[in-house]
């Protein structure tokens, strides 16, 4: 960053929250993307817990609403998604459900 965005004005210190959540979002997405396009297979899985502990701000269902946000956002572009391995890990595919992912539901039969 060159220099501050205007946005970072203190007559805007009230919206500094939603700016957050906002750029949590943003940062989500890029590292999905960055995570479907370097990808070799979609039996490959994105761990949540990394950057959960980078932008939770140790409020997890803050967390988990903008993962849903934008995990919905994928469902409109045509990917399915299923959490394993107690919602650590996330699997992004087009088809069948990977071999490899062993959901909550799996593990409790």
């Amino acid at each position: 960053m060159r220099k501050f965005p205007i946005s970072i004005n203190v007559n805007n210190k009230e919206r500094f929250e939603d700016m957050y959540l906002n750029r949590v979002k943003c940062y989500l997405r890029k590292e999905i993307y960055e995570f479907l396009i370097s990808r070799r297979s979609e039996s490959e899985f994105f761990s949540i817990i990394d950057i959960q502990r980078q932008y939770s701000r140790n409020n997890s269902e803050e967390f988990e609403s903008i993962l849903m946000d934008v995990l919905s956002e994928l469902r409109e572009h045509g990917w399915k998604s299923e959490f394993s391995f107690s919602g650590k890990d996330l699997y992004i595919f087009s088809g069948d459900l990977p071999d490899n992912c062993y959901t909550d539901k799996d593990v409790l039969t």
